[in-house]
């Protein structure tokens, strides 16, 4: 009996199994936009972006393009624009498509995609990324045409009595790791009040097991609680660039392994 081996070929821009290959410098695409998309990176010199974070671009197979000539009307871009002048305007985008360190990479690189756009700054937990440009060299429309065809669209709402852009869900995990290092805060705080006291010097028994309780009680914060700031700083070495979170980690790894060491060789209470 034989059997019949179906290879299956990846997109090399989004990942997507590619149900009709369209080949491009050697390479593979789902449809003719993720091509395009290649097309415009390798023309800027931008196929870093596929570096950082393997597939990491959006599938446009089920993006619909549309016109986005409506925001250059004065009344519509009024709502739009948050600062205007006539070297310097700022607009704010929802991005829903944006996912990972790749997009952000990308993103905040526009710049070099258009001579217009002077800074691109992306906030992940919103999907949002803060535009300035130029608006003697681009239009809004312009803008908003460039990030769709990346695979960003934007969702854009101009109207207060139409239904809001979707929000992204709360995030409750932020909320527990608050709650857990809140609770451990205290708790330590309350142990450390023999060393505050002066008790330890007259019952040495009471020293180490505190030392160990507060060790221990460290623990979740470090690695739960604090794990924000160590991802947030290992995606900026991955950008080579340095954000305020790479001390806040450096500092919270040299405090752990100081007082961990202190601890566990009994030199001090950590």
């Amino acid at each position: 009996m034989s059997i019949a081996i179906i290879e299956t070929v990846k997109c090399f821009h989004c990942g997507d199994q590619c149900e009709e290959p369209v080949c491009f410098n050697d390479k593979v695409f789902c449809c003719d936009g993720c091509k395009t998309v290649f097309e415009i990176l390798n023309a800027n010199n931008l196929c870093e972006y596929y570096q950082l974070d393997g597939y990491s671009g959006s599938s446009l197979k089920n993006i619909q393009r549309g016109s986005f000539s409506y925001l250059d009307a004065v009344d519509v871009r009024k709502k739009l624009v948050s600062f205007e002048s006539a070297n310097l305007s700022k607009v704010t985008f929802y991005v829903p498509t944006i996912h990972c360190v790749s997009c952000i990479w990308l993103l905040e690189n526009l710049r070099r995609l258009h001579s217009g756009v002077l800074k691109g700054e992306v906030i992940f937990g919103r999907k949002t990324i803060s535009i300035d440009f130029d608006p003697g060299k681009a239009k809004l429309s312009e803008i908003a045409d460039l990030l769709s065809s990346l695979g960003y669209p934007p969702v854009i709402s101009v109207d207060d009595n139409k239904k809001k852009p979707e929000k992204p869900a709360f995030d409750r995990s932020l909320v527990y790791k608050l709650a857990i290092a809140g609770f451990c805060f205290g708790n330590i705080m309350l142990f450390s009040f023999p060393e505050y006291l002066g008790l330890d010097e007259h019952d040495e028994f009471l020293k180490p097991i505190f030392s160990w309780l507060n060790l221990a009680l460290s623990i979740p914060v470090f690695f739960y609680s604090a794990s924000i700031y160590f991802t947030s700083a290992i995606a900026s070495f991955r950008q080579k660039q340095i954000n305020i979170d790479v001390p806040i980690a450096a500092g919270l790894v040299a405090l752990f392994a100081r007082s961990s060491y202190d601890i566990i060789t009994g030199f001090g209470p950590g």
